[in-house]
């Protein structure tokens, strides 16, 4: 977890050209469409990561605190942060009501083959 001192400053955001963006863009699309459909086990992989990101969610309520004038973290973590975990969790649940995820006794989710 991060944490937001008074020596931290906000980088400059980038810019790039509408020329670059595309080619980024473009090479995305093919990496993409190269992989193909993930498996069952790939795409549980990074929903779980992207849980678990959410979930150590310091830098963004940081941002907001920045953003919005010292919005208290916890606020930011309970209704921007908790939120999309539940969605994300309900669409474990999804998967696995369709067969395609089990929910192990742990209520981690694994592929069914």
């Amino acid at each position: 977890m991060s944490t937001l001192s008074s020596e931290t400053t906000t980088p400059a955001p980038v810019h790039i050209s509408r020329q670059e963006r595309d080619r980024l863009i473009a090479v995305q699309r093919e990496a993409f469409r190269a992989e193909g459909d993930p498996t069952a086990e790939v795409r549980r992989h990074r929903i779980d990561r992207l849980v678990l990101a959410m979930l150590d969610a310091d830098d963004i309520a940081a941002a907001h605190a920045e953003d919005y004038g010292r919005r208290p973290g916890t606020l930011t973590k309970a209704s921007e942060i908790l939120g999309l975990v539940e969605e994300v969790r309900g669409k474990m649940t999804e998967l696995a009501d369709r067969g395609w995820l089990h929910k192990r006794p742990d209520g981690r989710y694994t592929a069914r083959w």
